[in-house]
């Protein structure tokens, strides 16, 4: 398989994968990893962790997307052009925008944050 460098995208089992792609889902794995790994580092769950950004990165992507479209309603035809999110177009604005409001709702309802704020349990420490 001959790849050219000069190209943003390459092909595996038939399917395209863009480079943009390909750099931003390692660097969402990368951050995963690296905040597991302070979290295990000062003690607390890396389930947590783990399952919040099962939460936070799809919000992101959809975020990102709703950004991408409100800011370039010229570049859709029709109403389905919309949900192509294999056809490009993400702001990087709409998923930091996306990212908090899951990650304060999580931390208002999860069982760890109550006992926090009721001054019992030790905080989602293990």
């Amino acid at each position: 398989m001959a790849t050219n460098l000069f190209t943003n995208s390459f092909q595996l089992f038939g399917l395209t994968i863009n480079y943009y792609g390909l750099i931003s889902a390692l660097g969402y794995l990368m951050g995963v990893v690296i905040v597991c790994l302070i979290a295990k580092k000062r003690g607390f769950k890396t389930d947590d962790i783990i399952t919040l950004a099962c939460y936070v990165i799809p919000l992101a992507i959809i975020g990102a997307r709703i950004y991408y479209v409100l800011f370039s309603l010229d570049e859709f035809s029709n109403f389905w052009d919309v949900f192509k999110i294999w056809n490009g177009g993400l702001g990087f604005y709409g998923g930091l925008i996306g990212i908090p409001g899951r990650g304060i709702r999580r931390s208002r309802t999860s069982s760890t944050s109550s006992r926090c704020r009721r001054g019992r349990g030790r905080c989602g420490r293990s």
